[in-house]
């Protein structure tokens, strides 16, 4: 399969309104984003961009997932600061250098989500840097995932970060998301 991008849209659950656009690269069918394989993740967000930037850029924050590598090329800076959410994947929070490399953006004025919280030390120390956190819900959720769902959100809501809900793709999760008070 080619390389793609998919443009999924990010609500706020109050309103209904769309607050902006998570951008995912579908590499192959096996895999959503393969931090392994970096060119190919950098041409296809660069030939998608630039030939769509007017459209994607043009009122909405989009949240774009960077592997460490990209992040160290400073990839996210060809994109206006207030527009583009750095993503935080488990690639990035493992990575040695993480901390001072989102410092070094955030200082720049970027934005950062962190995707599938944890709760570990390292994850933890993200948390000063991070405006959201995005948590997946599924229909199919047991009471474990729910109650820790459910911890993170209360968590996030402590240290003022905004939550995003992913995988609410029925009205069942929609209605899970507002049980959790999910923003």
């Amino acid at each position: 399969m080619d390389s793609c991008v998919v443009r999924q849209a990010i609500k706020d659950q109050a309103t209904d309104a769309v607050i902006g656009y998570e951008l995912v690269i579908q590499e192959d069918r096996d895999s959503l984003y393969n931090p392994s394989s970096d060119s190919v993740a950098a041409n296809t967000m660069v030939s998608f961009l630039s030939e769509n930037s007017d459209r994607i850029f043009k009122d909405k924050k989009t949240f774009m997932t960077f592997t460490p590598t990209l992040l160290f090329r400073n990839t996210p800076k060809i994109f206006d600061k207030d527009k583009v959410v750095i993503q935080i994947g488990d690639n990035i929070v493992i990575h040695s250098l993480a901390a001072i490399l989102i410092s070094k953006y955030r200082e720049d004025g970027y934005h950062f989500a962190i995707n599938d919280f944890q709760f570990t030390p390292k994850y933890f120390s993200m948390l000063e840097y991070v405006d959201y956190i995005k948590v997946q819900l599924t229909e199919d959720m047991d009471d474990n995932h729910r109650s820790s769902v459910a911890n993170v959100v209360d968590m996030a809501h402590g240290f003022q970060k905004e939550i995003v809900a992913t995988g609410v793709n029925t009205k069942e999760v929609y209605e899970l998301a507002k049980e959790l008070q999910v923003d």
